[in-house]
Parts: structure tokens; C-alpha cells; sequence
């Protein structure tokens, strides 16, 4: 086992402490939740309600698209560095406010991304994953918060894919109570 795990098993003992369990993100053999848990990212901030949302328009505004955005460069121009950064940035600030989903796939494309040598196919997997992840999240945010979300943007940063992640039912029924279609 390498640092990754130790890293991964402390975060999510901090978090596990709190009541958070680290979820598969997209095997389909469960059924999935809400891709925010807002009892337990207020519990993980320790935060009440009007701070919860403070934070969470705070992530959406300053960090989630500026982030996104770096993973895609970092990605296109095989830049795995950066990437790894990007990850792991959005990984424990996601992880942080409940969205457990997206915290996972960030973590598999952090972990893909130390590979040495890289491994492009792992990569590559990891990164459609969390943008997948990340298309799920935006238009959840833009639900909870009440605005309306541009998801185009998720397309073109997975524009490269001629095969799109095939969403399980329960990941499709979270999609459309988005209202992405």
C-alpha cells in the first residue's frame, strides 16, 4: 500500500467519524443518493443551514468551475501533475460539503494520475468519470441554489470521448430530477 491509502484511509476515518462512508462512485449495485448530502457536509463543516449554503455557493462560484476547468487543461494537454492537483483540490473540497459522488471520482482520477509510468487508459477513465460526476453535481447545485446551470460546458470537456459513460437507472433518474433534458 502506498501513501494514497494511508491518505485515503485517514480522510475517510475523519469522515466516516462524522457519519459520511466512502461509496462506490457509479457501480449501479446500489442505489444512489442524492449527489449532495446536506446533513452531512453541514455536519462535516460544522455549519448551520445558512452557512451550509454560504459554503456551497462559495465551492459552485470560486472553486468547482476554476477547477474544472484547470482538469480539463491539465488533461488535454497531458499535463498529470496538474491534473493530480486539480483532483485532489476538488476532491477534500467536495468530500467536505457532502457530495460524496464527485469526491470519489476525484480521488480515483488523483490516484490514476500518480501513476508511474502513466497509465492513459486509467486516466482517461478517471477523468470522463469525474466530469460525468462533475455534470451531476453542477446541475444539482444549480437546483439547490436555485440558478440556472450552463452543463455545455461538460460536453466540450468530454467532446474528446466518442463514447459517453452509460448512466445506471438510478444515476439517470437523478439526472432528469436535475432537469438536464
Amino acid at each position: 500500500r502506498g501513501l494514497g491509502d494511508v491518505y485515503k484511509r485517514q480522510t475517510w476515518g475523519r469522515m466516516a467519524a462524522n457519519g459520511v462512508k466512502p461509496t462506490d462512485s457509479g457501480s449501479g449495485s446500489e442505489e444512489r443518493g442524492e449527489p449532495i448530502d446536506i446533513k452531512k457536509g453541514s455536519e462535516l463543516l460544522g455549519a448551520n443551514e445558512a452557512e451550509f449554503w454560504e459554503m456551497m455557493g462559495k465551492f459552485e462560484e470560486l472553486t468547482f468551475d476554476k477547477t474544472i476547468q484547470s482538469m480539463y487543461e491539465a488533461f488535454k494537454t497531458r499535463n498529470y501533475k496538474n491534473l493530480r492537483s486539480s483532483a485532489h483540490s476538488l476532491k477534500g473540497a467536495s468530500g467536505y460539503l457532502g457530495a460524496t459522488y464527485f469526491s470519489n471520482a476525484c480521488l480515483e482520477l488523483q490516484r490514476a494520475s500518480e501513476t508511474n509510468p502513466p497509465d492513459e487508459q486509467r486516466i482517461r477513465n478517471g477523468y470522463e468519470q469525474c466530469m460525468n460526476e462533475g455534470k451531476i453535481l453542477k446541475a444539482h447545485l444549480g437546483k439547490l441554489l436555485k440558478k440556472t446551470q450552463d452543463l455545455s460546458i461538460f460536453d466540450q470537456y468530454l467532446e474528446e470521448f466518442p463514447k459517453p459513460i452509460q448512466l445506471t437507472a438510478a444515476e439517470s433518474k437523478t439526472v432528469c430530477q436535475c432537469n438536464l433534458f
